[in-house]
């Protein structure tokens, strides 16, 4: 093959990266082939969410058609004013009375500013803006900062280095629907600094330097869907979240989480997705997941756990995707018996580690990705098993060869 044996074959051909780095949350291959999302079971989650990312993207791909069939068929009523060549552009106008010359406004009330702004100082704006996006500035945060701005229902400030939010910084944000204050050096969140946003539904807080997760600022909000607080440094230690009956999807990898308790989670029953990858969790409580009836998708892939109770899925009879991987953990049978999902991630459990005749008797298994090609064989039941190959033989010959089987 063109790849030596514990090598996976990028999809180009042209790179072999180890098989235990693939689905591990790093791209490895330049196509990205390590980190496939239907591969990786990362499709998983919240179904609800996933639609409405899909309905929110044809919804604006219908409204530019729209927009574009009626100003094409309103053409000859303004080629005195405006040139030929743009008579089926005019969708791309913006309705932002007054915003910087270095930002683009091209879509109704929707402003974006680059890097290329340029900006020291939050810019003079007019109070159209309902999709704010200021990417790789300087912002400095102050009170009342958006209090003009009563229509606003996405504000994205990524990359701006901001290392203070203010308390009153998001006053008068009644309709805002998405937060984001991702990369930037965020390290302590006010009490009340969220006091207000009754709308909001997505909360993007990645890789900023919080270490303390602001439970009590999680208690404002009535309709979170999502919450991303990825590449952080929290622990989570005595704390637990609020009850949020919306709450579908919680993100908290590549933290510096130690344990789980058994009410840290306890409350979230409607929670369908909990990310927990590449923390410092060494135990996890039988019952920490025991009251999340709803989850679709746990992943605990590079923690140092050793060991789970039986009792720590028993609960999650909904449960369709569970990735393990890069772990010191044994799969026993207690501990796969009860599971009823349709994905399972071991990728870097040693072989001496993994009940395979547990693993074999999952009726509902349809893919599981493993450290070697060679453990494959041991459960053949299972419709689709990755590495694929050893670069000699493929899985299909697994299931068509006795000899190989």
């Amino acid at each position: 093959g063109p790849c030596p044996a514990a090598s996976f074959a990028c999809d180009n051909g042209t790179l072999c990266v180890p098989r235990r780095q693939m689905c591990d949350s790093r791209n490895d291959c330049a196509d990205s082939s390590d980190e496939n999302p239907v591969e990786c079971g990362l499709l998983y989650g919240s179904k609800e969410i996933a639609d409405k990312i899909v309905r929110n993207a044809i919804e604006k791909k219908q409204q530019r058609l729209i927009s574009a069939v009626s100003n094409a068929s309103g053409a000859d009523s303004t080629t005195s004013m405006v040139p030929r060549n743009q008579s089926l552009t005019l969708n791309m106008t913006c309705d932002i009375v007054t915003y910087p010359k270095a930002c683009q406004c091209g879509q109704g009330t929707i402003l974006y500013c680059g890097r290329y702004a340029k900006l020291r100082r939050f810019p003079r704006l007019s109070s159209e803006v309902t999709n704010l996006i200021i990417i790789r500035n300087n912002l400095i945060l102050r009170d009342n900062i958006f209090a003009n701005f009563t229509r606003l229902q996405k504000l994205t400030l990524k990359y701006n280095n901001i290392s203070r939010v203010p308390l009153g910084s998001f006053s008068g944000l009644f309709h805002l629907e998405h937060l984001e204050l991702s990369h930037n050096n965020v390290s302590h969140l006010p009490h009340g600094v969220f006091l207000g946003l009754h709308s909001l539904q997505w909360l993007f807080l990645v890789n900023n330097h919080l270490h303390h997760l602001p439970v009590e600022q999680l208690r404002f909000f009535r309709r979170l869907e999502w919450l991303v607080l990825s590449r952080n440094r929290l622990t989570l230690r005595n704390v637990q979240l609020p009850k949020i009956p919306t709450l579908y999807e919680v993100y908290l990898d590549f933290n510096r989480i130690e344990y789980i308790g058994e009410e840290t989670f306890s409350q979230l029953d409607n929670l369908h997705l909990l990310d927990l990858q590449h923390n410092l969790i060494t135990h996890i409580h039988g019952r920490a997941f025991a009251n999340l009836t709803n989850m679709r998708d746990i992943r605990l892939v590079g923690n140092p756990i050793k060991e789970l109770s039986g009792e720590t899925f028993l609960h999650n009879t909904r449960l369709e995707a569970l990735s393990l991987a890069l772990m010191p953990i044994h799969i026993s049978s207690s501990l796969m018996e009860p599971l009823n999902i349709s994905f399972l991630n071991l990728t870097g459990i040693r072989y001496d580690h993994i009940d395979f005749e547990a693993i074999n008797s999952m009726r509902n298994l349809t893919y599981i990705i493993y450290d070697r090609f060679f453990y494959c064989s041991m459960t053949p039941r299972v419709r689709m098993c990755k590495p694929s190959t050893d670069g000699v033989s493929s899985f299909q010959d697994l299931l068509s060869k006795p000899v190989l089987r």
